[in-house]
């Protein structure tokens, strides 16, 4: 015979527990604080570090080139 497994436990300990189960899963996610956030920040962070020293070469090799053109065309 059937028996309903519910009665046993208050149906509302289930579902609050799920609820602050989900609201801590929230909060990590406002925070970033999930291993996928922390890996995507880890490789933005790395990006943006190697990607930012060419710069002030270029800028270097610009000015020199600019310098060269000048004391050609005097």
């Amino acid at each position: 015979m059937w028996t309903a497994s519910w009665t046993a436990s208050s149906p509302t300990t289930g579902r609050s527990r799920r609820t602050s189960d989900h609201e801590a899963r929230l909060r990590a996610l406002e925070l970033g604080e999930t291993p996928r956030q922390q890996r995507d920040e880890a490789r933005l962070a790395s990006l943006l570090e190697s990607g930012r020293w060419p710069l002030p070469a270029l800028g270097a090799l610009t000015g020199l080139a600019g310098v060269v053109t000048g004391v050609v065309a005097r």
